[in-house]
């Protein structure tokens, strides 16, 4: 190989490796640039997830505190309720935790209607619940005679089942034509004597309040908006964004409506019926100045109603549901799940009228059930065939026909045949307070203090 060649071969191989290391150096910079990058992207996503992840945890955290920011506001207001008896009325309670709950408490038919809104951060949460009143000592009897004069007397099938309280005459059997004599008394407890005072009393301004307060909402309607129309209304037309409706007198509501958030109050200046293809579900009001009939085949379930005059039930099926006037019967084949009321008391002083309450044959009730009157010949009477569990109260007299698992405590038993009037006597029916749930609350219309509990939350 001559000298020519190995030039040229120097030259190529000399021109190869350079072309080589120039290619190496072009291609390393931008690798290491993606490389870079995407293990910048990847530490970005990363720290970004756990922000996120952080942030939603954060989020979780406040709405839990802010859920039970909420419900202790509920049970701070009870407490605040029970020393003040106050209604009507707003709070703001401070957590250690830094959050806060701003509560407001209105009247609900007999019981309280407690909204509470719980703060954390910048997150709210909002709980409603109803309040009722723990029972008290008296109602851990199963029978208790506020006349004290009369003696407890049985006939026929009657029995008790429990600790029964009466006056220093005792108890005894009694014969009655058409009924079997007891061969001894047929009681399942202890007999104890009653002292006049130590009947439980009721917070008689607590009634007024309730009379007052419903009479001021009729008179106030007039300000609410109204229907035009007569006859039949849909419980469909009405807008979830109404707080409160006039419709005329004789009006029958039909079809459906379900308030879980917001009240609606519907007033009326004369009766009222709820049709038999009704469904009321949550809050909702009725109030009227004359009568209310719920037919056969409603259905109601949290909702009050408030008539000056009466209430009637035909075979209707009713579940938290509050019945308020002077008069009640609740028909046969009613059906009425705990927790209801069915309060017979005086709303209108200037049109007192006589008062009941009749769970009639057939009826079935769970829940209170009580007469305030300040007549003694009012009677609430559980008829023969009726089935109640729960507590029952008359400041007046009662007729215990029916089966009742649970208290009862009444100024006087009564029930007549004619041509006689008997007082102290139980002629059919039993009560038994021993096969009674815990739990059971009532209305907080008693003197002393209420012990007032969450009943439901909404």
């Amino acid at each position: 190989m001559d000298g020519s060649e190995r030039g040229i071969r120097g030259f190529r191989d000399g021109s190869g490796l350079r072309r080589i290391g120039k290619s190496e150096e072009g291609y390393a910079l931008p690798s290491i640039l993606m490389l870079v990058t995407i293990l910048s992207l990847v530490a970005f996503s990363v720290l970004s997830l756990e922000y996120l992840e952080r942030k939603s945890a954060m989020l979780d955290v406040a709405r839990i505190k802010a859920e039970y920011a909420a419900q202790s506001g509920v049970q701070c207001m009870a407490a605040e309720l029970d020393s003040s008896a106050r209604c009507d009325s707003a709070r703001e309670f401070m957590f250690y935790d830094g959050c806060r709950a701003s509560v407001r408490v209105i009247p609900w038919g007999a019981l309280y209607l407690v909204t509470s809104t719980g703060y954390s951060a910048k997150v709210q949460s909002i709980r409603r619940a109803t309040l009722a009143a723990g029972p008290g000592e008296a109602f851990s009897l199963a029978l208790a005679l506020g006349n004290t004069s009369h003696q407890l007397v049985f006939t026929g099938n009657s029995s008790i089942t429990g600790d029964v309280a009466v006056g220093p005459g005792g108890v005894s059997t009694g014969q009655l034509h058409g009924y079997s004599t007891p061969t001894v008394v047929p009681i399942q407890g202890h007999v104890t004597n009653l002292a006049a005072q130590s009947f439980p009393k009721i917070d008689l301004d607590r009634i007024h309040f309730i009379g007052n307060y419903y009479r001021n909402l009729l008179r106030n309607s007039s300000h609410t908006s109204a229907l035009e129309t007569s006859g039949i209304v849909s419980l469909r037309a009405i807008s979830d964004s109404l707080g409160s409706l006039v419709i005329p007198p004789g009006t029958a509501l039909s079809d459906s409506i379900a308030r879980p958030d917001e009240p609606l109050y519907i007033y009326c200046s004369g009766n009222v019926a709820i049709g038999s293809n009704s469904r009321l579900i949550g809050m909702v009001s009725v109030v009227c100045s004359d009568s209310i009939l719920i037919a056969s085949g409603a259905v109601v379930s949290g909702c009050v109603f408030v008539s000056m005059k009466g209430i009637r039930t035909e075979s209707t099926s009713l579940a938290s549901t509050q019945l308020i006037s002077p008069r009640i019967v609740l028909g046969p084949g009613c059906r009425a799940s705990y927790p209801c009321i069915a309060y017979s008391i005086q709303l209108d002083p200037a049109q007192a009228t006589s008062q009941t309450l009749l769970i009639a044959q057939g009826a079935t009730f769970e829940g209170f059930a009580g007469l305030v009157s300040p007549r003694g010949d009012d009677a609430l009477e559980i008829a023969s065939g009726s089935r109640v569990k729960g507590a029952v109260f008359s400041s007046s007299r009662l007729t215990m026909d029916g089966d009742l698992v649970g208290s009862a405590l009444a100024a006087d038993l009564f029930f007549y045949e004619a041509p006689t009037s008997y007082f102290g006597w139980m002629r059919s029916g039993s009560i038994n307070r021993v096969s009674l749930p815990k739990g059971l609350l009532i209305a907080p219309t008693f003197e002393g203090k209420h012990q007032l509990s969450v009943l439901e939350w909404l």
